[in-house]
């Protein structure tokens, strides 16, 4: 064996063994691979954190993007008077085509949600102020990206 090859030899960790905190016996080796592991281990939790705050960010974007952008159109007996960005234009639309121009509106929806069709009433000028119905209403529409024909969709 060369010199050289005796000295290397020399260099490695001898198999000498060590007690850990833990007890059983280790060589260098094997507590270096430990260690390894260790800091392994550490990384690779650090990982899955980053990647579980990703998919968290990733999934509410997902969730935003998939709610369908709404107008609002402004409608009389289901007759289409306008198509709005916002639904107080929709209903402004309403308030200024119906015939009685003394009238106080109200509007009322139609379901619990806000993205349900609201109803205008009118107060009557007078003496009991009465309350009456109209066929006006201002209702959401849900744009879509694309047509799905129902072969396509079935």
């Amino acid at each position: 064996m060369s010199s050289a090859a005796v000295e290397a030899a020399r260099a490695l960790p001898t198999m000498s063994a060590v007690v850990t905190e833990n007890g059983p016996l280790i060589t260098p080796i094997e507590q270096a691979l430990a260690a390894a592991g260790r800091r392994h281990d550490r990384a690779r939790q650090q990982l899955l954190a980053e990647v579980d705050w990703l998919a968290a960010a990733l999934a509410d974007q997902l969730a935003a993007a998939s709610v369908l952008p709404v107008v609002w159109r402004a409608e009389v007996d289901g007759i289409p008077l306008g198509t709005y960005r916002r639904p107080e234009d929709a209903r402004a639309h309403c308030e200024d085509a119906q015939p009685n121009p003394d009238a106080q509106p109200t509007w009322y929806p139609e379901e619990d949600d806000e993205t349900e069709p609201v109803a205008l009433r009118m107060h009557l000028p007078g003496p009991g102020r009465w309350e009456v119905a109209t066929e006006y209403r201002a209702v959401p529409v849900f744009v879509l990206d694309e047509y799905v024909s129902v072969e396509e969709d079935g």
